[in-house]
């Protein structure tokens, strides 16, 4: 009946494992200026000789920006309240993580889009929802009275 949360993690500070595997704790003393190892980062992209390698510090959780931004485009046209609130709420998260500092933040404005797209989706299909119900009611209703006015005579 008792079980305990998982660990609390410090914003900005890597997961205990990968802590252990030699990377800098939060408040640890900063390396001296040029002395950060190769070790430290990755390479995202290796293209030509002439364009910029992007890297990237290890230990940030990988944006799953396209992932949102595909659900928002989805939802606007098939299931909206099931897609919708599905990238809004992916979205919400990942924007904070990335404000935070625990997710790489080069995805951020794919993740908005996506978080975007989900609101109008949820919103839109809400309504919609509601005007189908409405009009269904409204319909079902003159047709009983109709029909019961039909009866009478």
């Amino acid at each position: 009946a008792g079980t305990s949360a998982p660990p609390q993690v410090p914003v900005g500070e890597p997961p205990p494992w990968e802590r252990a595997a030699g990377r800098p704790a939060a408040g640890a003393a900063p390396a001296p200026e040029g002395a950060e190892g190769e070790d430290d980062y990755e390479v995202v992209d290796e293209q030509d000789e002439g364009r910029p390698r992007r890297r990237r510090r290890r230990y940030l959780e990988p944006h799953r920006g396209s992932l949102i931004l595909t659900l928002g485009i989805v939802s606007l046209f098939t299931v909206p309240l099931i897609l919708g609130p599905i990238a809004w709420i992916m979205g919400s998260n990942d924007l904070e993580a990335m404000r935070a500092g625990r997710m790489d933040p080069e995805g951020e404005s794919n993740t908005n889009a996506g978080r975007i797209c989900g609101m109008i989706a949820t919103i839109v299909g809400g309504i919609a929802t509601v005007l189908v119900f409405s009009a269904c009611f409204l319909f079902g209703c003159c047709g009983f009275v109709g029909a019961l006015s039909g009866a009478a005579r």
